[in-house]
């Protein structure tokens, strides 16, 4: 496909799709984070999402789709600058909108993959918010990709029964291990300094030493904490025995959904079953201020002993979750020519965009 293929399939005019609709800019958080919660809330299309994204190294920018004058569909994606190549775009969890809107969706997408164009982009990935069962209607552009930035499924605790009923519906051996967790001393706070935070991020480096998987640098979390925590969006967890932190759990809450982010625990004192004790402790406290439900964020999709995850979808299946498989991820080739060199080049140039 030569490049002014690409974007003749991608600027055809969304009217053609849906005559009624007009598309906007926000101009307050309030106007942003209103319909996206009323949309599912997801957090990654979150006003403070995209604000923290912004001071790592990204741009962020937001579409509103307005129908007679309210918003039924939001768009944040992200660009991000690539030496040679001019800007790669991501949307995380979005498109925002309702299911059985296949028209409004495809219309959104076209709308944002023309302005990623326009910002110099040559590709513009897609990370929808809805299940693999329930996907709208895509433009023809985008063509789905093994490849992910975030976790394909995951599983979703309800918060609304009591705390008795909760924890009666995890698996037995759940129940046992949060049980002797606090039996054994374990005791969880809110980590509120900066001291705090370099524990966790101490934690976190020894956890992903251990366990063989990267993770950010700390002017990362530090900005998350500037941006995430000071917004009231996200809450550090220290799990502490006699005095000393073994463990740490990152959590936000937004539009109902508490979401765990980061977990880690040292590697001594694991007997105390750190991580089973933290979990349950940030569980009643997002049920406690507010919140509907609790997502583990990411798990593998079915019980594979062979997956390198097989141990988190294991221990997070302990909580008896809903489990969402994604959608798969789509991308768009907004220049063809571009496109094939990033393509070619990837694994040299994924080291300036981590996650691609």
């Amino acid at each position: 496909m030569r490049k002014g293929e690409v974007a003749a399939s991608l600027t055809k005019s969304a009217e053609s799709a849906a005559t009624d609709l007009v598309f906007a800019t926000p101009s307050t958080q309030s106007e942003w984070d209103t319909p996206v919660i009323a949309g599912g809330g997801e957090l990654l299309q979150s006003w403070a999402w995209g604000d923290f994204k912004s001071r790592t190294g990204w741009e962020t920018s937001r579409l509103l789709c307005l129908r007679k004058g309210q918003p039924i569909a939001a768009a944040q994606w992200l660009l991000r600058r690539v030496p040679l190549l001019g800007a790669l775009a991501y949307m995380p969890r979005g498109p925002v909108t309702a299911p059985n809107e296949s028209a409004v969706a495809e219309a959104v997408l076209r709308h944002v993959a023309e302005e990623a164009r326009r910002a110099g982009a040559f590709a513009l990935w897609v990370e929808p918010p809805w299940g693999e069962n329930c996907s709208p209607g895509l433009p023809t552009a985008f063509v789905t990709t093994p490849d992910y930035i975030q976790p394909p499924a995951t599983g979703l605790v309800d918060l609304r029964p009591t705390e008795d009923t909760i924890l009666a519906g995890f698996q037995s051996s759940m129940r046992r291990n949060i049980r002797l967790a606090f039996r054994r001393g374990l005791e969880v706070r809110v980590g509120r300094t900066e001291a705090d935070w370099q524990d966790f991020y101490a934690l976190l480096s020894e956890t992903a030493e251990r366990d063989g998987f990267g993770i950010h640098t700390w002017p990362y979390f530090a900005t998350m904490r500037d941006t995430l925590e000071a917004g009231g969006i996200a809450t550090l967890f220290l799990a502490e025995h006699a005095g000393k932190p073994l463990g740490s759990l990152l959590l936000t809450a937004y539009g109902g959904t508490a979401t765990y982010l980061f977990g880690a625990s040292a590697t001594a004192g694991r007997d105390l079953r750190i991580g089973h004790g933290l979990q349950w402790h940030a569980m009643c406290w997002a049920k406690e201020h507010g919140c509907h439900t609790y997502d583990l964020w990411g798990m593998p999709a079915t019980a594979n002993p062979d997956d390198p995850m097989a141990g988190v979808y294991r221990f997070k299946r302990g909580f008896s979750p809903r489990i969402v498989n994604y959608a798969p991820t789509v991308v768009a080739a907004l220049d063809a020519r571009r496109f094939w060199v990033w393509n070619k080049l990837a694994p040299l140039a994924r080291k300036y965009v981590p996650g691609f």
